[in-house]
């Protein structure tokens, strides 16, 4: 089984439950994560999968509809989706209210027969969705171990995904080898120490770029960051806070080289991931315009950029200096 999966604190608390579930039924898997763009559909399926895997779970990164591996495939996500090829399958939460994270629906699938993992559902959903989600495994796990402990095991693991270059696998370790939230967040095992020292490298970002002021086109703020840290969606929520009548566009333009990655928000009745799919640059596989109603945005490269801004009606304002050369 070769199940692949986001790296976020929802993405992976997935990750190490279903992994989990397959030890329990003595099946046979590996995981595998993307890199920093977090597209897996544009690549060739030797790189997630291994020469005798007869199945894959794809968990967190969406389901574009097409026809992703030559094997059969479940995708568990809660993102706007389109329906799956033939031959696969699709566990969504979409289309529910309140929509449960990817975690969540693991918890749901699996659950019966690991009870005792019932925190790190816990884990992707406060990471998601925050305190006061209203589902009973995060009541439930606030409870026991206290939001306290919650809140800082999910801002340890997504310190790991934030930093300049992803640090998976250290996330994996203290997901996995701990038994408790509370346990985590109070470990000195050398992975949440080394989890520790990328949260105060991505926290002294954040504090850079919470001093970046945003510019105005119609109902849209735009806000640029310049950050080797993943700190764009930090950024975004933040302004989104702050400016609830527009919708707010963070982008960031020293993520990755030659791409912006951007992060988008809104509030009340404005739907960010509409307002991008209303682009006429916009089109399934652009790179932009996946997530939630209130949560989405994109990896594009530099040109497709430049026809987002003209289309806000931005010019160049959001373009880093190398394109303006």
């Amino acid at each position: 089984m070769a199940v692949v999966s986001d790296y976020d604190a929802d993405g992976l608390s997935a990750a190490v439950l279903i992994e989990s579930y397959l030890t329990e039924r003595q099946r046979a898997h590996h995981l595998e994560t993307p890199g920093k763009d977090r597209n897996i559909w544009d690549t060739h399926p030797d790189r997630w999968l291994e020469e005798d895997d007869e199945a894959a779970l794809v968990l967190d990164l969406g389901s574009r509809g097409d026809k992703l591996f030559p094997i059969p495939t479940l995708f568990i996500d809660h993102h706007r989706y389109n329906p799956p090829a033939d031959g696969d399958q699709l566990y969504t939460g979409y289309d529910r209210d309140p929509v449960p994270t990817t975690a969540g629906l693991v918890w749901e699938l699996v659950g019966d027969e690991v009870p005792h993992k019932k925190w790190l559902a816990a884990v992707g959903t406060f990471g998601d969705l925050g305190t006061k989600a209203p589902f009973a495994y995060l009541q439930e796990t606030k409870k026991e171990y206290t939001a306290k402990a919650l809140s800082e095991t999910v801002s340890l693991i997504n310190a790991a995904r934030r930093f300049s270059e992803p640090q998976v696998d250290v996330a994996l370790e203290a997901l996995r080898i701990h038994s408790s939230p509370k346990e985590l967040a109070k470990s000195e095992h050398a992975s949440v120490i080394r989890l520790h020292e990328l949260r105060d490298t991505v926290q002294k970002e954040t504090d850079k770029g919470k001093q970046a002021a945003p510019t105005f086109s119609d109902d849209t703020a735009l806000v640029v960051v310049n950050s080797p840290c993943q700190i764009h969606p930090i950024i975004a929520q933040i302004w989104r806070t702050r400016l609830p009548k527009y919708y707010v566009l963070v982008a960031n333009t020293n993520y990755e080289k030659g791409k912006v990655h951007f992060s988008g928000r809104s509030r009340g009745d404005k739907s960010i991931l509409q307002k991008l799919r209303s682009l006429k640059c916009w089109y399934e596989g652009s790179g932009f315009g996946q997530g939630h109603d209130k949560a989405a945005g994109g990896v594009v490269g530099w040109e497709m950029w430049r026809e987002i801004l003209e289309e806000l009606g931005f010019d160049d304002r959001g373009e880093p200096e190398e394109m303006k050369k």
